[in-house]
């Protein structure tokens, strides 16, 4: 029994070994997200959250929450992407259109002309029992038209279909309008995100479902460092299923081995101060507004400090 307890000790020391030595940091694709000089304190990147439920300041995935979020100078426009019947890619949240819209149907069972006769803000609650948007309609977008408005803007895209074929098609689009370097494109999806990758290795992604899970477990244990991550970014609550994601530990591991932390949804002021004494590089938010102004009280009170 001895013998067998050394040995299996042996296995696990040259395992760990080997993967110390074979592990890599993820690979720099040149991503041109927006930096900030250290000002005292680590300062995160504002991610307007695509919210359409009604807790954002404007109905996510809708021109005007993208216009309205580039007025108030988020850094980054979060928005998520499914694929219509006819193979254009469209800013849903849900498969389906009922819980947003007057329609009907999934998405991919839908042409794109038959999308753009819905008003995507139809439910968006205003105060009371008033549905604000259904004098004002919105229709819906597709990513082209996004692109094709916002040339230079930074973006997170949340692949919302395990469908490859929409994977391929984001690729193609990222070069036709050149926003391989300004763009993560992220999925819960494990096999789209796997597909998007293979057909677009330049450009940055976040962590499938699978890596996510291997991250948690890594870094219970402190071994994240003997992972080599095929993902640019986590995009994670601070808490999963009653796992504790995000922790000072967890953000150091990551960001040393080249994996930018970017924490959802986050529209708590306490929340939002916790997470950036702990130095995270982003919080995706529905109150870009209280983030942006908690920044600025941050950045006020630093500079004051100075003299």
């Amino acid at each position: 029994m001895k013998k067998l307890l050394l040995f299996i000790l042996a296995a696990i020391l040259v395992f760990v070994g080997w993967r110390w030595l074979a592990a890599r940091p993820a690979v720099d694709t040149g991503l041109q997200f927006p930096e900030y000089p250290a000002n005292g304190f680590h300062r995160p990147l504002v991610i307007a959250h695509a919210d359409d439920s009604g807790k954002g300041l404007y109905p996510g995935n809708t021109l005007e929450f993208l216009e309205k979020m580039a007025a108030m100078n988020v850094d980054v426009l979060e928005m998520d992407v499914h694929q219509t019947m006819d193979d254009e890619l469209v800013l849903m949240h849900d498969p389906t259109v009922e819980r947003t819209t007057e329609g009907q149907g999934a998405i991919s069972a839908l042409t794109l002309a038959e999308l753009q006769q819905l008003n995507v803000a139809y439910n968006w609650p205003g105060e009371g029992e008033t549905y604000p948007y259904r004098e004002k309609p919105q229709r819906i977008l597709t990513v082209d038209e996004v692109f094709q408005r916002f040339p230079k803007y930074p973006m997170i895209i949340e692949l919302k279909t395990a469908d490859p074929e929409a994977a391929r098609s984001l690729c193609r689009k990222l070069r036709a309008f050149n926003k391989s370097n300004q763009v993560i494109v992220s999925s819960f999806h494990q096999p789209a995100i796997d597909r998007f990758r293979e057909d677009c290795p330049h450009v940055a992604t976040g962590a499938g479902s699978d890596e996510v899970r291997l991250f948690a477990l890594a870094s219970k244990v402190g071994a994240f460092r003997l992972l080599s991550p095929r993902y640019q970014a986590l995009h994670i609550p601070t808490d999963y299923d009653g796992i504790l994601l995000v922790t000072p530990s967890s953000v150091r591991d990551a960001q040393a081995h080249g994996v930018r932390v970017e924490v959802w949804t986050v529209n708590d002021e306490a929340e939002m101060r916790r997470l950036i004494a702990m130095g995270v590089d982003g919080i995706m938010t529905d109150r870009t507004d209280r983030l942006l102004k908690l920044i600025a009280e941050l950045e006020e009170f630093e500079d004051m400090s100075d003299y």
